[in-house]
């Protein structure tokens, strides 16, 4: 199995390994790696062979993904080498500290081979699935490998996908230059690392398996890569002093909603929260905090306000007939937090809020930072006003927002509320995902509600704050907001744009979606 190693010397991932078959060949298998506490790498592996022949066993490392192996790997001992005889639990030690040194932190695919001398096994590499991975969501994957064979021609490609929820045997189809592929549809059935494993054969009946690992993220979640960007107005003079200086900013790798939360959401959570008991009450149809009297809303519902989507017949919770897939409004900052609380708690995970609304950042769900929104938002691109890469420009057909002549920017021809959705009773939202994704998967990240973050907010904080993972000032008066709505104008929608609430205000244009740390 894949294991991640994480030590102070460097990370070691075995995320891939390999194990060549042959008409009466050796197997590799149960390859297990482990760093010890002296920064040796202690792998493991069974190695079975039908006509017990000794075989040579290797040891092979790629950096980059497994598109080349040429990771040195020389200072090893143990069961590798000439001459190993087939047996379970085969140690191999590997000094990685004298291949790489001073390397922290890296991420490697390693394979292990055997050869008894036979007949020369088909080779894969650039082993891959595309697509998404998420826990209880269909999709379609794409499955792509380079297949050769030096001594045979290669007969056939399978990919087992069954710990994605597909099939098991799914046959690729060869391509141009040893190129195979395929598609499958797949409904993984828990999140965490499910293991994919490519197995070609050739004409001699010779056969090679490689496995490869694919994290599944939690349902609705989508990771936004560690990395540096440039936050703020990029364009230096359209934006407020608040969105000045631009700064770098470098925050870590985690998992964002992919869509604002939803009535049905957040209903769904208000029954869980109310069958607890002890976590929230109602009173004229405004949800609390239980203990709280009236210090603490959470969030409106029809009874206290003809805006509000969330209904309440005093036994259950439910949605207005037909906004069941819009953003939840009318809650308060207290009230996103409070279900990040209760969605962590559905889910096993410890609660990110104490009592004092303080965040633990590396415990269950909770609100995005301001820099970790701006980075979700701006989808890997640099130097754009918008969430999407292809222009600098808005219109209706990008966002749900409210058009006007000002800004230059803003390309609509048809001023006011978006002609779809500006028509009936407020709040004039549109249906999550109806909107085009950014280059992360994120949707609504301009337009549609305003989105609540974690941060306290304080207009010159750009000037003091630090570069790595920034949580904002320790202190404040309102909470920071994002994103614009269907009530703003175009200027409102830029990535860069700030503005904040105060803690308990409920609003029909503000909503929030969900962060969740990476490990």
């Amino acid at each position: 199995m894949p294991t991640q190693i994480r030590r102070a010397f460097m990370g070691l991932v075995a995320l891939a390994f390999a194990s060549q078959t042959y008409a009466a060949s050796p197997v590799v298998s149960s390859v297990l790696a482990s760093q010890r506490p002296d920064k040796i790498v202690e792998i493991q592996y069974d190695l079975s062979d039908a006509d017990g022949d000794a075989c040579t066993v290797t040891v092979q490392a790629s950096s980059d993904g497994g598109n080349t192996w040429t990771v040195p790997v020389t200072a090893l001992s143990g069961d590798v080498g000439p001459d190993i005889l087939p047996g379970d639990q085969r140690i191999i030690l590997w000094d990685c500290k004298v291949d790489l040194p001073g390397v922290i932190g890296s991420r490697f695919k390693i394979r292990i081979c055997a050869d008894d001398g036979e007949n020369q096994a088909p080779s894969i590499s650039n082993p891959a699935v595309t697509g998404g991975f998420n826990q209880g969501e269909p999709s379609t994957v794409e499955v792509t490998c380079l297949a050769t064979d030096p001594d045979g021609t290669v007969l056939s490609v399978t990919v087992n996908l069954g710990a994605l929820g597909g099939p098991t045997a799914l046959p690729l189809s060869p391509g141009s230059a040893g190129q195979w592929h395929g598609k499958a549809s797949i409904t993984p059935p828990t999140r965490g690392t499910a293991h994919v494993t490519f197995t070609a054969v050739d004409n001699h009946e010779a056969s090679t398996s490689i496995q490869v690992s694919v994290e599944v993220l939690p349902p609705g979640m989508v990771l936004i890569p560690s990395g540096q960007f440039q936050m703020g107005d990029p364009f230096y003079t359209e934006g407020d002093l608040a969105e000045r200086p631009l700064h770098n900013v470098v925050i870590d790798e985690i998992l964002l909603a992919r869509h604002e939360v939803t009535n049905r959401d957040f209903a769904e959570a208000l029954n869980w929260a109310r069958a607890q008991g002890g976590l929230i009450t109602v009173s004229n149809g405004t949800v609390y905090r239980a203990g709280s009297g009236t210090t603490y809303p959470l969030c409106d519902t029809t009874t206290s306000s003809d805006f509000s989507r969330i209904t309440w017949n005093g036994d259950n919770f439910g949605v207005v007939p037909g906004k069941e897939n819009h953003p939840v409004v009318l809650v308060s900052w207290y009230g996103a937090a409070a279900y990040a609380n209760w969605r962590s708690a559905m889910a096993g995970l410890p609660p990110a809020y104490d009592a004092g609304w303080n965040c633990n950042f590396a415990a269950g769900y909770r609100l995005p930072t301001e820099a970790e929104w701006e980075r979700a938002a701006r989808g890997g691109a640099v130097g754009h006003r918008f969430p999407w890469s292809d222009s600098d420009m808005i219109d209706h057909s990008r966002a749900n927002y409210y058009s006007s002549a000002y800004p230059f920017y803003d390309l609509e021809e048809t001023a006011g509320y978006h002609p779809m959705f500006g028509v009936g009773e407020r709040p004039y939202t549109s249906p999550v995902g109806y909107f085009d994704k950014n280059d992360y998967g994120l949707y609504d990240m301009a337009g549609n509600v305003w989105e609540w973050c974690n941060d306290w907010f304080d207009n010159g904080y750009y000037a003091t704050s630090p570069t790595n993972n920034p949580h904002g000032p320790l202190t404040g008066t309102t909470r920071v907001l994002r994103g614009g709505s269907w009530s703003s104008l175009a200027v409102n929608q830029r990535c860069a744009y700030r503005t904040s609430g105060i803690p308990s205000y409920r609003a029909i244009t503000h909503g929030f979606r969900l962060a969740l740390p990476r490990n």
